[in-house]
């Protein structure tokens, strides 16, 4: 049976990382705000919620929990493992389903399992934040003194010197820029994916029955490269 021990100073014991936000789940002193980001991160890095497949998931009633949850489980003949790690908090259900819902409705489960594994590492999408273009030699070549840009030839010049046709290689080095900026946009246009869909879950967690949290409307940056 899974005991999740509180240190007094806001944070859980033989957590790596502390989370203030999220002390004091079963505080009788009323719903504790939290936002969408560390609320994802509490579920999928604390509580170790997984995600069901779209196809997999039954409509929950609002306001029911995990005692819904193990009637609809006895149903189908199913029972609780013993022995193994205790169920997660209801909460962290609650938010589980609410991802894997978004994937049911979009048909992007990708997006909802990228949202998960972003969670339980408490990281965002990357953005590029400390690359810039930069103007670097196509490919390289080697020889005794070291490392050299490799060059090609532009054209080839003939010219008469006392009587006799000498040919010059005029030559130039192929560049490219790396990163491509093409690439940096692909990749901010991924956090802005991602950052959508941190707004729709929230939107959808505020009216999902929470029972001991609730949301405020603290959102990661939206263009952190501006």
């Amino acid at each position: 049976m899974k005991h999740t021990v509180f240190d007094g100073q806001g944070g859980f014991a033989g957590q790596a990382r502390s989370v203030k936000p999220l002390i004091a789940r079963h505080s009788r002193a009323g719903l504790r705000e939290i936002s969408v980001q560390h609320l994802l991160e509490w579920a999928f890095g604390v509580e170790h919620v997984e995600l069901s497949h779209p196809d997999e998931l039954a409509p929950v009633p609002v306001g029911m929990g995990m005692e819904w949850r193990l009637i609809e489980q006895a149903k189908l003949g199913c029972r609780v493992d013993g022995g193994g790690r205790s169920h997660a908090h209801e909460d962290a259900e609650t938010v589980a389903n609410v991802v894997a819902s978004i994937a049911k409705w979009s048909g992007d489960w990708t997006m909802a399992l990228r949202i998960a594994d972003l969670a339980r590492s408490g990281q965002v999408p990357d953005w590029c934040k400390d690359e810039r273009p930069r103007c670097i030699p196509r490919s390289w070549t080697q020889n005794q003194y070291g490392d050299h840009a490799a060059t090609a030839v532009a054209e080839t010049i003939t010219q008469v010197s006392r009587g006799k046709e000498v040919k010059f290689e005029v030559k130039y080095c192929p560049v490219t820029y790396s990163p491509s900026a093409a690439h940096i946009s692909a990749k901010r246009r991924d956090y802005l994916a991602w950052y959508g869909a941190l707004l729709e879950i929230a939107s959808l967690l505020r009216g999902a029955g929470l029972v001991a949290y609730t949301l405020n409307d603290v959102m990661p940056p939206m263009t952190p490269w501006r």
